[in-house]
């Protein structure tokens, strides 16, 4: 989403054959969609000796916070994101701008929320969990159910719900094993995949033919997320 957010502001000031390109890439020309249960806002610095260089119909009509900066450090810029992303992210730049950089257009999100039906903390338990090299590390297991369990021919899956905005919708995780290694499942993923799991979704607490209840109990430690890439 964020990536996409920020090709979009790119294209909003590109056009022939450069605003065709991007637009392709995403399927067409649109506008980004909103959801109220992510925190998104667009930025857009500019180098001040390049100020008068910009197109006042791109900056004009800039949706977001556009800024002015020297770019002798990266500091404005890392308050900016750390601003924007509830303090998660703390900054994405560990130098000043390189001098050939006159725009930084930036995309931040960020999404704090809570399980519609939340792990109960008494049912945790310190157990072993197998990485994919095969050792073991002693993690916190949760347990609990979940509202949809699915599986295909290259894996098993769970859905678990986050609560509702006020308006009604709602994100869901989605917790995938792979029958093989990770590395492998990544390599071929495909829309097909995703297609299987919609199409063998099954939903907790629906009843079959024969009179047996689905019931999804899953189990998962509590993990945290994150990655960096060089600038």
């Amino acid at each position: 989403y964020s990536m996409e957010a920020v090709w979009r502001l790119a294209a909003a000031g590109a056009n022939g054959d450069t605003k065709t390109e991007i637009n392709n890439v995403f399927g067409g020309e649109r506008t980004m969609p909103s959801f109220s249960q992510l925190k998104s806002a667009n930025g857009m610095f500019i180098r001040e000796s390049f100020k008068n260089e910009m197109s006042a119909d791109f900056t004009g009509n800039f949706e977001g916070d556009l800024r002015y900066d020297s770019f002798a450090s990266p500091d404005s810029i890392n308050a900016w994101v750390r601003e924007n992303t509830d303090g998660m992210i703390n900054g994405i730049l560990n130098n000043a701008p390189d001098p050939s950089t006159m725009v930084i257009l930036l995309n931040a999100i960020a999404m704090d929320e809570r399980w519609a039906d939340e792990f109960e903390c008494d049912y945790t338990n310190e157990e072993d969990f197998t990485l994919e090299s095969g050792e073991t590390m002693k993690a916190s297991m949760m347990y609990g159910g979940a509202d949809k369990y699915f599986k295909t021919d290259n894996a098993t899956g769970i859905i678990r719900e986050y609560k509702e905005a006020d308006d009604g919708s709602a994100f869901e995780f989605v917790g995938i094993l792979p029958n093989g290694m990770v590395e492998e499942y990544l390599s071929s993923y495909s829309d097909e995949e995703i297609a299987a799991m919609a199409e063998n979704e099954i939903e907790d607490g629906t009843t079959e033919d024969d009179g047996s209840i689905n019931a999804v109990s899953v189990k998962m430690p509590r993990f945290e997320y994150e990655y960096t890439v060089s600038n």
